[in-house]
Formats: structure tokens, C-alpha cells, sequence
């Protein structure tokens, strides 16, 4: 038997076919300023049966959903806390709040290296209340999979 290094898609194939799953493909918005993360992340959310459409402006989100919002919508969203890829200074935890308030039945995420406790008052209720789920980086392949179960 030899062995060999697994690259990261490789092991995301691999583990696709051992979590179990409805497979369907759905739709989900996934916020994320840093490209190389966000690189990695669309290609795993890919491999567990998403269909993701990458936005790296919080701000551009949010002009994007003020023409409306579709009922039910899945965002997959990062805190943003990185000044130098996020010069408008919105937040995941802010565009979290405004997409509640648009739409109570959209399915949100919030998938940050912050503790809860870093996050905002109001998205960690939220948090508590099951209407946004918390992740934290890294993320693993099952939790992406089952993120909306």
C-alpha cells in the first residue's frame, strides 16, 4: 500500500461521499473579503452541494438585497474584521441583522474566526435563539454540508 499527500479538494471529494445528506443544490450567497479563503471555501461548499455565489463587499450585499430580498435565501457570511479588504467597515454581524430584518425566514450563518463573544449583542441573541447559526473557522466539511439542515 503507498501512500501520498492528499490535496484539499481531493479530501473534500473523499468526504463528500461519506456524509450523508439530501443533496440538493442550493443556492447561498457567501460573504468573504479575503480571496484566498474564499477561494477554498466556494470550492468546498461546491463539493457538498451548493451552488455559491461569492460577494466580497459587505456593502455591495447590502445595496444588492435592498431591491429585495428572495424568501428563505441562505448566506453564509464572514465578520469581515480585516480593515485592509473591508474599507467600508460593514460587518457580517451587520448584514446579518439587516437581512433578518428584511426577511425573518432567510437562513444566515455566520462563519467567523471570532468567538461568539466578540460578535455583537444582538447577533449573539440571535445566536441563542437559533435564527442565525454560528460556525467558526475552520471550517469542516460536515458542518458545511449540514449548515442548513
Amino acid at each position: 500500500m503507498t501512500s501520498r499527500n492528499l490535496d484539499f479538494f481531493e479530501c473534500a471529494n473523499f468526504f463528500k461521499g461519506l456524509i450523508s445528506f439530501s443533496y440538493v443544490v442550493m443556492d447561498i450567497t457567501y460573504l468573504e473579503d479575503e480571496e484566498t479563503v474564499a477561494e477554498t471555501v466556494t470550492e468546498a461548499l461546491r463539493c457538498v452541494g451548493y451552488n455559491p455565489f461569492h460577494e466580497r463587499c459587505a456593502q455591495a450585499l447590502l445595496d444588492r438585497v435592498s431591491c429585495g430580498v428572495d424568501p428563505g435565501a441562505c448566506y453564509l457570511l464572514d465578520e469581515l474584521n480585516n480593515v485592509e479588504t473591508n474599507p467600508d467597515n460593514v460587518t457580517g454581524s451587520q448584514v446579518a441583522l439587516e437581512l433578518m430584518a428584511q426577511d425573518s425566514s432567510a437562513r444566515i450563518v455566520i462563519g467567523t474566526g471570532c468567538s461568539i463573544d466578540e460578535l455583537p449583542p444582538e447577533v449573539q441573541e440571535a445566536i441563542n435563539h437559533g435564527k442565525i447559526t454560528y460556525l467558526r473557522k475552520p471550517f469542516r466539511m460536515a458542518e458545511l454540508a449540514g449548515m442548513y439542515d
